[in-house]
């Protein structure tokens, strides 16, 4: 499980959220993974957009405005 990842404002624009997610997602490919889960919070709309890139659909929204994200 990954817990946290959090891009600080200076490297924004220079791809490296894109090659995090790449990462995780060759990870759990070696691993097997069927299926991948990411929580967000609704105050980050461009961790939503960049997920959303990647094929991932908002399978659910919590009161405290988090989503969870699904790709199967």
């Amino acid at each position: 499980m990954l817990s946290w990842s959090i891009v600080e404002d200076y490297p924004r624009g220079k791809g490296l959220s894109v090659r995090l997610i790449q990462s995780l997602f060759n990870y759990c490919k070696e691993q097997q993974y069927e299926r991948v889960i990411l929580l967000t919070i609704s105050s980050l709309p461009k961790a939503g957009r960049l997920y959303k890139k990647f094929r991932f659909e908002i399978g659910e929204t919590k009161e405290d405005l988090r989503h969870i994200f699904f790709l199967d």
